[in-house]
This record gives structure tokens, C-alpha cells and sequence, in this order.
């Protein structure tokens, strides 16, 4: 009888599991994971444990509001949150900005902010706090074996921190190369070098802010780094899509086309990525422009799990001008300016997505009690509806947020690169239009499932709407896509400390 029994909850507990993915569903599945190659094989152990411990780095960033949880809420810590430190061994961790923040800046050493959540002897550990700059930012620095192989590793959204959300709803373009505005002036900076390449205005200025930033930039800590290095950069969620621009932006800094690097980096770094959960960072021309870099000698390596709705925001939109403007410029048969027109339909389009989503109340309100003193009458307008024409996105969201993170950055950013005189030249950008977002680098498909508890066999995960988003999921899926033993609440409880 004790057998039959056991057999019977077999079928109940695992038959949802299997129920959930189609018969197609699973040959797609078994045949993905045996024949799956991305131009190195899965086979090769230096290709999967990369992959395996930047995703457990990602972890030691992203997860700490699950490794901490409220004791209000009457919730405990789950294993699968902490980092599987068998799969880092190697890698030490040689900075924290979390830590350096802690060090200078006095609300972190304050005992009161950690009451909110039981984040044991270190406030350090509570992600609402310790970040920095404007968007609460945070990075980690690793080596591995005292060789010069090092992996820069970006914070994603903190949920828990307004100005982190904001930095992803700031969701107007602008171009890749020289569009950074700081004391009014366009940086030459670069992010792609083909024509009409626009990123993510929220991502870029966070990803200027995380290398450049006073006191807790990361390039202060890069520049020191050997010329033979090998720099590996990773991220999770928001952090995926900061990792990718940094990758892009070191990879152009070091190999420009004039030949002159600045910001003390060096010519023979090797730059490549491991990112999961990658929102869309820019359009069509920089994808194209990321993946040109990526075929040379710069890899980039994106882990998406086929369940995950973050990886495809922002949303894309694109008119047939706007696919033809490039053709039809060098046929001379448009003569009206169609980027100003585009760009008005594109900024319309989405302040009237944003204002119908169940989030817009909250974001435009949460831009009210900025700091930003000469945008509370605008936003107003924007929330009551009484501002008809609606036709500008940056004068009222993401313009908004740029003129707080400029103004933060202004006052902020280090000065040796400030003075610096290639950044106080005045360079040309053109005008950013284009809303046509995507995926940028070598896209992996993870084959996720619908039903999130089959991940780990609990039923709760199907009520959080961002299961498949989680570090701690994607694991899940590398243990899949590589074939090794998963993850569970069991086997992880050594980690637990």
C-alpha cells in the first residue's frame, strides 16, 4: 500500500509539469538541447562554467530581497536564492561598490534603515539602500585564480527603490554615438559606430553613471587593471542590458576608428559578455552595429528564457518611413523633415502606452515627487489630461528623468574624466527617432515551461507574475540547456549562511 500510494502522488505532483508543455512543446525541447550550437559548443567547459558562475554572480547581486525576506510577511529565506558557490570556485571577489557605499555614505551605516527587513548584522545588504547615484546602482568586480581574467557584474531592477524603476521607464531613444548630454554639452561618447544606432535613454545614462560615477564608478577600478586582461561583463535584467552597453562602449573606447583611446583603458583588453533576462537596449541599427562586434573578436553570449516578458520590452514600434528614410534620403524623394515628424509620433504613441498601463499613474505621480522642480506643472498637466497635444515623451517622462540624472551626473561625476579634454568638446548627434527595439548580441533560447512550478515544485511560484524573470529560474534552464543536476531546495540548503 505504501508503494501505490507513493506511485500516486508521482503522477499528481509531476503530471502538471508535464501537462503544461505540448508534445511539439517537448521534442523542441529535447532537440534544442541536444543539438544547440552558438558557434562554441556546450561541451566546452570554459563556454559553461563562464556561463554557470556569472549567472551565480548575478545571483549575489539581484537576490538579496529574496535571501532576506520580511520577517512581517512571515516569509524564510529559499536556498535557491543564494549563490551555488561550488560553481565560483576561482573567482574572488575583489571590489563591491554595495560595500563602498556602506564605507562613505553615512544613511547606510544608520541602524534604523534596515528595520524594514531583516537584513541581518550588515546594512549593506538591503538593495533599497545601498545602491548609488541616481538610479541606485551597484557592481561587483571578480578575478579568477589570480590570473588577469576579471568579470564586471551589474545590479538589475531593485523593486524596492522608485529611481531603479525609473531608470527602465525612461524609455525614449537616443543616439548611440554623442548622444550623452552633460552641462549641456553631447559627449563623444560611443556606443555603435553604424549610422542611425539609438539605445535606451534610461540604460545609457545608468550605464554612464555605473563606469563614470565620483567615488563609485567602476572604471576607477578598470583603468588599474593589466593591458593582457580579459574582461568578462554580466548582468541579469536591467543589469543584462547595462552589461551590453558597457560592453559596447569599452569595446568602441578601445578600438576606435580615429586610434586614440581615452580614459586610461587599454588596447589589448578582451571584452566579452555573459547577460540573461536582457530587455531590448537599443534598435535595429545598434543591434546590428553590437552583433558586428560581436562576429570579430568580442563575443556576447544572451541567455533568454522563452517565458520571460522582460525580454521583450521595451516594445517595438516602427513605421514604413522610417524602414525606407535611409533609401529614400539618398534618392532624394523625401524633402519634408520626417525625423521630427516620426519622432512626434513615436514620443505621442508611447506617453499614451504608458498612460493606459496599469503602472502610469504610478510613474508619472512617482516623477512628481522628484526633486525636478521645473517639471511638477508639466507632469501635472500629464496626469489630469489637460496637456492635449501629449506630442513630446522627453519633455514630460524621459526628458524629465534626464534632466535629474544630468544634474546628478554633473555634480557627481568624476573630475579627472570631466576634465578631460576629450569629453569637454562639443560633439555632433543626430536626432533620435526610432522606437524600433531589440534584442542585441548571440541570443540563446532557454525553453522555459508555463507552468513556474515545475522549476522548483512550489506552488506559490505561479502567483508571482515575474517567476521566469528571476536569476534563480534561469539557473534552472542553464542546468537544462547543460545537462547537469538541478537545483532545489534540498541540495542548495548548504549555501544557505
Amino acid at each position: 500500500m505504501k508503494v501505490r500510494f507513493f506511485c500516486v502522488l508521482c503522477v499528481f505532483v509531476l503530471l502538471p509539469c508535464y501537462a503544461s508543455q505540448t508534445v511539439d512543446n517537448n521534442k523542441l525541447l529535447d532537440s534544442y538541447n541536444k543539438n544547440g550550437d552558438y558557434g562554441v559548443k556546450k561541451t566546452d567547459d570554459t563556454f559553461k562554467n563562464e556561463t554557470l558562475a556569472m549567472l551565480e554572480l548575478c545571483l549575489d547581486l539581484d537576490s538579496e530581497d529574496d535571501r532576506y525576506p520580511s520577517p512581517a510577511l512571515g516569509s524564510v529565506p529559499r536556498a535557491v536564492n543564494y549563490m551555488n558557490e561550488d560553481r565560483i570556485k576561482g573567482w574572488k571577489k575583489i571590489e563591491d561598490s554595495r560595500n563602498m557605499v556602506s564605507a562613505h555614505d553615512n544613511k547606510n551605516l544608520n541602524e534604523n534603515s534596515c528595520k524594514t527587513k531583516d537584513y541581518g548584522t550588515k546594512c549593506s545588504h538591503n538593495p533599497s539602500i545601498n545602491g548609488f547615484g541616481y538610479y541606485n546602482s551597484a557592481w561587483t568586480l571578480w578575478q579568477f585564480q589570480g590570473k588577469p581574467i576579471y568579470a564586471l557584474v551589474f545590479r538589475g531592477t531593485v523593486m524596492s527603490n522608485n529611481e531603479s524603476i525609473y531608470e527602465d521607464i525612461q524609455v525614449g531613444t537616443i543616439p548611440a554615438k554623442n548622444g550623452l548630454e552633460l552641462e549641456s554639452k553631447q559627449l563623444p561618447i560611443t556606443f555603435a559606430e553604424i549610422p542611425r544606432s539609438e539605445i535606451h535613454s534610461g540604460f545609457a545614462y545608468a550605464t554612464f553613471q555605473q563606469l563614470f560615477l565620483k567615488k563609485y564608478g567602476a572604471l576607477n577600478k578598470l583603468k588599474d587593471l593589466p593591458p593582457n586582461a580579459t574582461i568578462i561583463l554580466s548582468g541579469h535584467s536591467q543589469g543584462a542590458a547595462i552589461a551590453t552597453l558597457a560592453h559596447a562602449f569599452l569595446y568602441h573606447e578601445i578600438h576606435p576608428l580615429d586610434g586614440s583611446t581615452r580614459f586610461g583603458l587599454k588596447k589589448n583588453w578582451q571584452i566579452k559578455s555573459y547577460v540573461f533576462a536582457q530587455p531590448r537596449p537599443g534598435n535595429l541599427q545598434f543591434s546590428l552595429d553590437f552583433g558586428r562586434i560581436n562576429q570579430i573578436d568580442s563575443p556576447s553570449y544572451v541567455f533568454q528564457n522563452t517565458h520571460d516578458p522582460i525580454t521583450m520590452v521595451p516594445e517595438t514600434r516602427a513605421l514604413i518611413l522610417d524602414a525606407l528614410a535611409d533609401s529614400a534620403e539618398e534618392s532624394g524623394t523625401i524633402s519634408f523633415p520626417w525625423k521630427s515628424w516620426v519622432k512626434s509620433l513615436n514620443d505621442n504613441w508611447i506617453m499614451n502606452e504608458i498612460k493606459k498601463s496599469e503602472i502610469g499613474s504610478y510613474v508619472v505621480d512617482g516623477l512628481v515627487n522628484r526633486e525636478v522642480d521645473f517639471a511638477i506643472s508639466t507632469t501635472s498637466k500629464v496626469v489630469t489630461g489637460s496637456d492635449n497635444s501629449l506630442n513630446n515623451l522627453r519633455s514630460h517622462v524621459s526628458g524629465l528623468l534626464e534632466h535629474g540624472v544630468t544634474k546628478h551626473l554633473t555634480e557627481n561625476t568624476l573630475n579627472a574624466y570631466i576634465e578631460n579634454e576629450a569629453l569637454q568638446q562639443q560633439a555632433d548627434a543626430t536626432t533620435a527617432v526610432s522606437q524600433s527595439y531589440m534584442s542585441a548580441g548571440s541570443v540563446i533560447a532557454l525553453i522555459g515551461t508555463n507552468n513556474p512550478q515545475c522549476y522548483f515544485n512550489n506552488p506559490d511560484d505561479k502567483k508571482d507574475t515575474f517567476f521566469q524573470h528571476h536569476a534563480s529560474t534561469y539557473r534552472r534552464l542553464l542546468e537544462d540547456y547543460f545537462g547537469i543536476e538541478p537545483s532545489n531546495e534540498d541540495n542548495m540548503k548548504k549555501f544557505l549562511h
